[in-house]
């Protein structure tokens, strides 16, 4: 059987994702957050959704959460993508986290108590 290919050489699976295979935050976990309307909760989605650059659009998130900017946490030991948080100013503090290609609602220290993160050696090069 033959693996199927959308670009010469390349089975599908080995394509990197696009904008449609992103995951936002729900509106109903976003809106648990300080300040966050559900106008507002939708814009961040929206922005997530749309924005063809992870690093742009992670930005964008930032300036509707009206955060303090956009962190570099580590490397998710599991599923081994990069996580970056909008920093909220405290570590407990909920936020939004990226994680790959998801946006989820949380806290980083959360991660880091639970080792759920490791630094990477090559982040910073």
């Amino acid at each position: 059987m033959q693996t199927q290919t959308t670009s010469p050489g390349l089975p599908a699976s080995m394509l990197a994702p696009t904008i449609s295979t992103r995951k936002p935050a729900s509106a109903k976990a976003l809106c648990q957050l300080k300040d966050v309307t559900p106008e507002l909760a939708e814009e961040i989605r929206h922005a997530w959704r749309t924005i063809p650059n992870r690093r742009e659009a992670r930005e964008a998130v930032d300036c509707l959460f009206r955060s303090s900017g956009v962190e570099y946490l580590g490397v998710h030991k599991r599923s081994h993508f990069d996580v970056y948080y909008c920093n909220a100013g405290d570590a407990y503090a909920p936020t939004i986290l990226f994680i790959g290609l998801r946006m989820v609602v949380g806290t980083w220290a959360d991660l880091v108590e639970r080792r759920a993160v490791h630094e990477n050696a090559h982040a910073y090069y």
